[in-house]
């Protein structure tokens, strides 16, 4: 799991993301998910000076999901991206729900468990506040 703090700014970690997508092999695919509008990712794509977001080609693997659910979010998952990259769990765990404590939490767990290679924009503010959220020392 890897970890950008967006104390600066979504767009600067969108920007270190995809320096990261520009090492991974044509035709695999990536996956942004978030909760709020694409705005950070159009700004970040405008700007990118990364060779693949000129490329037709390898713009059709990048796919973009706005989701209101940590249901939403396995769903996303469920299709088997090369790369996913979260933007803002925090927030998505604090979308209103019906399911309660204990299946939010079986949903986080899953989630974190199924993208453990993925990365993570977030400060993790609600998360270490309601949550637990270890150091594995790892």
């Amino acid at each position: 799991m890897y970890h950008l703090s967006p104390q600066h700014g979504i767009v600067p970690c969108i920007h270190v993301v995809f320096q990261q997508v520009s090492t991974l092999p044509p035709g695999q695919t990536v996956v942004y998910i978030n909760n709020s509008t694409p705005g950070g990712l159009r700004k970040a794509l405008a700007e990118s000076q990364e060779p693949w977001v000129k490329d037709a080609e390898r713009m059709k693997a990048f796919h973009y999901e706005r989701v209101t659910s940590l249901t939403s979010v396995l769903e996303v998952l469920d299709q088997n991206h090369d790369l996913v990259i979260i933007e803002q769990l925090d927030r998505i765990v604090q979308e209103p729900t019906d399911l309660d404590y204990k299946m939010q939490n079986r949903l986080l767990a899953e989630i974190l468990r199924r993208a453990h290679q993925g990365i993570f924009i977030d400060d993790w503010n609600y998360l270490r506040r309601y949550y637990v959220l270890e150091d594995l020392g790892t």
